[in-house]
């Protein structure tokens, strides 16, 4: 701000330092707001991203739950079929003894 000698210039300096210190309002309230905006469409990728990988995570667990629960259903098939179960009741046992001889008991 310059100093005036005069009460016009003085009054128009007013003026014109009133008008600036305006616009200088202006023109920081359109920078505030383009950046609440971009600070807006960051948090919006950041969310999607978010939202994306949250997503690749439920579905390898998914994945994950399918191969267990279809080695489970295989499993618990094997261990309820007649033919396991044929084969448990008539289970022969073979021993090799240290002569080469080899003995078969039935269990």
């Amino acid at each position: 701000m310059v100093e005036s000698n005069t009460p016009k210039k003085k009054k128009l300096q007013e003026q014109i330092d009133v008008q600036v210190a305006r616009e200088m309002e202006e023109q920081l309230a359109r920078e505030d707001q383009r950046r609440d905006e971009q600070i807006a469409r960051d948090a919006e990728i950041a969310r999607i991203h978010a939202e994306e990988e949250l997503q690749m995570l439920i579905d390898g667990l998914d994945r994950n739950n399918e191969t267990i629960a279809k080695y489970l259903h295989d499993l618990n098939k094997a261990n309820h079929s007649p033919r396991r179960n044929k084969e448990n009741s008539t289970c022969q046992c073979s021993k090799v003894t240290l002569d080469g001889k080899q003995n078969i008991s039935r269990v």
